[in-house]
């Protein structure tokens, strides 16, 4: 129960690699609970790309970025994070 709220309450929610790849298991949880994955992956395939636009509603980003992500997504206007969330 906390962590579905933790989820909700939270704008940005990281997916970082698993075992071999994306953490699909939690990627589907993200997203059900509107919370903006963003996908820390150097060779990421998201699910269905040809049929959702991943672009509208995560943010992708290499390893080699992970010591700027913060200040990545500090950088998002609150309107984009907003649509984002929908």
């Amino acid at each position: 129960q906390l962590y579905r709220q933790l989820l909700r309450a939270s704008d940005f929610c990281l997916v970082a690699n698993g075992s071999s790849t994306v953490n699909t298991v939690r990627l589907t949880e993200v997203v059900m609970h509107a919370c903006i994955p963003v996908v820390v992956a150097d060779d990421f395939q998201p699910p269905f790309h040809r049929h959702l636009n991943w672009s509208s509603f995560a943010i992708f980003s290499r390893t080699r970025e992970i010591p700027r992500l913060a200040e990545l997504l500090e950088r998002i206007p609150g309107e984009d994070v907003l649509a984002k969330r929908r």
